[in-house]
């Protein structure tokens, strides 16, 4: 039946139905939206669901279908008592991606940072993977943190957060400009569901962007313990798999690390030395826990200093020789750990670990192999600089490393595998 044959009475239904399709419903949803809103309890009992984060709204209003803006939007502390950060006004748009646009400037300390990140990637641990995807934009967020005497603070401008729900793993991936730097500072994470034991995969390359350490210390927390002006550039990858670390970084940039904080990751502090140093890790991996490989080089970034004590330290266990001098405005050391030892080396051609106003100090007449045992005794581990005492701190710091199996046959962690 054509539209000449077609009566009156078709025709008509067929118009009404239309315009019921296309105009009555779409008009009845927009009523209905209007005249039933969510209100702001509704929200942040909906926000509490979703992503398991309190919050407090001051108002909320749904201009357009399917937008909502939030005024005085606060995220709470897990009590709802302490206030994390204050959102002027937030703009949501709901559909197959639903859309956040925060563009008025958001002030949060570095607790608050850190509370709220745990929060979201537990979020994403328990992410459908039915639901829908998100994009979120912040026009501008300051981060401030204070302690040990000093105040430092990140302005990240602009960021730009995705969320990509899988059949196996949710994705976020996240972009933003720190300082003046002309590239992006870009973050992945990758967090499996349908697992007994909780994983993560974590990416982040800074485009040769320095950020401080306690800003990444999410990722990478040990880092943090290298001293509070420490600063990291570079490409890392880390994996947990039920709160055990693998890591795979290369060439990776440490700024202003603390020497007598260099063992601070294992829990120590070295003894005797003193000065802020820049490293290079041109290689390192971790696998369960345990440091596989590593080749990093060490350099002075101001005057430093050493005290007898490590001086004859190094003089025991490395072979090196001293002149008695204890100030250095030079440092240059290469470190590398593979099949079980350390090869200690310096890339001067007068042996010269340390120097001061160009004449060298403790040198270094050839390279050096030593294990982990004693490097441990250098680091201040050990109860003597000769190693001829192992305590527990020795054997903690032994047990962070892949030792082969066969120099472990009479350790407790000899069966111990490797997570490849």
């Amino acid at each position: 039946m054509d539209a000449k044959t077609m009566s009156d009475n078709s025709r008509r239904t067929i118009c009404r139905l239309a315009f019921i399709l296309l105009c009555a419903l779409p008009l009845g949803l927009v009523i209905y939206r209007i005249s039933h809103p969510v209100t702001a309890t509704q929200w942040q009992q909906a926000i509490k669901a979703d992503l398991g984060v309190n919050t407090q709204i001051g108002s909320v209003a749904t201009p357009l279908p399917f937008v909502t803006q939030f005024q005085d939007l606060v995220l709470l502390d897990d009590s709802g008592l302490k206030q994390l950060a204050h959102i002027d006004e937030l703009k949501l748009v709901t559909g197959a991606t639903n859309e956040v646009s925060i563009t008025t400037p958001i002030h949060l300390d570095a607790a608050s940072l850190s509370k709220v990140s745990q929060r979201l990637r537990e979020s994403l641990r328990h992410t459908n993977a039915a639901s829908n995807s998100w994009k979120l934009t912040i026009n501008e967020v300051t981060v401030v943190r204070e302690g040990e005497g000093l105040q430092d603070y990140q302005v990240l401008s602009p960021i730009q957060v995705s969320v990509f729900p899988n059949p196996e793993f949710t994705s976020a991936n996240i972009e933003f400009f720190s300082g003046k730097n002309p590239q992006p500072v870009s973050l992945s994470v990758h967090s499996y569901r349908n697992e007994s034991k909780p994983h993560e995969l974590f990416k982040i390359d800074t485009n040769n962007a320095y950020l401080p350490c306690w800003l990444i210390q999410e990722s990478w927390p040990e880092v943090n313990s290298l001293g509070p002006l420490c600063e990291f550039a570079g490409y890392a990858e880390f994996e947990q798999v039920n709160g055990e670390w693998a890591a795979n970084m290369r060439q990776c940039e440490l700024e202003s690390i603390e020497l007598s904080n260099l063992a601070k990751p294992f829990g120590q502090s070295v003894r005797g030395v003193g000065g802020l140093a820049q490293a290079t890790i041109h290689n390192c991996q971790i696998f369960k826990g345990k440091i596989h490989s590593l080749d990093l080089s060490l350099g002075s970034q101001t005057e430093g200093s050493l005290d007898s004590t490590t001086a004859d330290s190094a003089k025991e266990i490395f072979d090196a020789r001293w002149n008695g001098e204890t100030t250095f405005d030079a440092l240059n050391v290469r470190v590398s750990f593979d099949q079980g030892n350390f090869h200690v080396r310096t890339p001067r051609a007068n042996g010269a670990l340390t120097s001061y106003r160009g004449f060298p100090t403790l040198t270094l007449p050839r390279a050096t192999i030593v294990d982990a045992k004693e490097m441990a005794g250098f680091l201040g581990f050990a109860e003597d600089p000769n190693v001829r005492t192992v305590n527990n701190a020795t054997v903690d710091f032994v047990s962070r490393f892949d030792i082969p199996q066969q120099r472990l046959a009479d350790e407790s962690t000899a069966n111990l595998k490797v997570l490849h």
